[in-house]
């Protein structure tokens, strides 16, 4: 009854790893554009490294080391198609909600948020 009462722990797994190799920049007109897109979007030409790749998917943009953006995927294309998952070792374009700030040599990070409660027997600083 107690643990009912206790706040759920939000954890990060991460999913998948992409390298991005080029950045194109596609102007779109306003009927072609889905949500969080610009009219002058930029399309990341990436490598999927570790994991998968998903549309959708939460994603950290890491530059030298550094996270520089915090977002999700709006699209994932493997060449003009449209698709949910790439696997490590396939090429691919992303679009990133509301972000348009790639440079070529950045890392993505693909993650998922997994909500869990926490036991009243687990110590405080344990949680992961």
């Amino acid at each position: 009854m107690l643990e009912a009462a206790i706040e759920p722990v939000v954890e990060a797994r991460e999913t998948g790893e992409a390298d991005v190799l080029e950045v194109f920049t596609l102007t779109l007109n306003r009927k072609d554009r889905a949500v969080g897109m610009s009219k002058h979007t930029a399309v990341a030409g990436s490598r999927v490294t570790a994991g998968q790749a998903s549309a959708g998917s939460a994603v950290r943009v890491v530059r030298g080391g550094e996270v520089i953006h915090e977002g999700d995927v709006i699209s994932l294309k493997h060449f003009k198609q449209e698709v949910r998952t790439m696997k490590k070792g396939s090429e691919c374009g992303l679009i990133l909600r509301d972000y348009a700030d790639l440079q070529s040599g950045d890392t993505i990070q693909f993650y998922e948020l997994i909500s869990r409660r926490p036991s009243l027997y687990e110590e405080q600083g344990s949680a992961k």
